[in-house]
C-alpha cells in the first residue's frame, strides 16, 4: 500500500536537507497530524526555553498538515497564538494540529495545541487557512511504502 507524503527538502520545519531547520517529522494520528520532537538549545530565548517564534512555527506547520492530511493544500491567512507555559529546551513535546470546520468559500480554520507526554498544553492556535487548488502542482510529493 502507498501513501502520499508531503515534504520539500529545504523547509525549515520538516525539511530532510535544511541544516538549520528543525526537521521535524509529522504524521497522521486519525483525523489530526502529530509532530513529536525536542527542540535544542540552538532555538532558545531565554536561558533554557524555546523561543516563541519557534513554538508558533511548530502550530503552523501542525496545523497545514492537518489539512494535507484531509487532502487540503493551504496557505496561512491567521494564526492566533495562546501561549500558557514557557516550553523548555531539550524537552520531549508533541504536537496536534486538526481541521475545525470550512468557514465561508475557500476558508477554512484549525486548531493545534503544543503538550506533553503529561498532556500539560504549553500553547495552543486557533487558525485560518486559504485552500489553493494550485499548490498542489507546486509542492514535492513523495510516494512511500507503508
Amino acid at each position: 500500500m502507498s501513501n502520499k507524503i508531503f515534504y520539500t527538502e529545504s523547509c525549515f520545519c520538516c525539511g530532510t536537507k535544511n541544516v538549520k531547520g528543525l526537521s521535524v517529522l509529522i504524521t497522521k494520528d486519525g483525523d489530526c497530524s502529530l509532530i513529536k520532537c525536542t527542540i535544542p538549545s540552538e532555538y532558545e530565548s531565554y536561558p533554557g526555553i524555546v523561543h516563541g517564534g519557534i513554538v508558533s512555527t511548530l502550530l503552523d506547520e501542525a496545523l497545514w498538515y492537518a489539512f494535507y492530511f484531509k487532502g487540503l493544500f493551504t496557505f496561512t491567512r491567521k494564526l492566533n497564538v495562546t501561549f500558557k507555559k514557557s516550553v523548555p529546551i531539550d524537552f520531549p513535546i508533541l504536537v496536534k494540529g486538526e481541521v475545525i470546520k470550512k468557514l465561508k468559500g475557500n476558508l477554512w480554520s484549525g486548531k493545534a495545541t503544543l503538550f506533553d507526554y503529561e498532556q500539560k498544553v504549553y500553547a495552543f492556535a486557533i487558525g485560518e487557512f486559504y485552500e489553493s487548488k494550485n499548490l498542489e502542482n507546486k509542492l514535492s510529493i513523495f510516494f512511500e511504502e507503508t
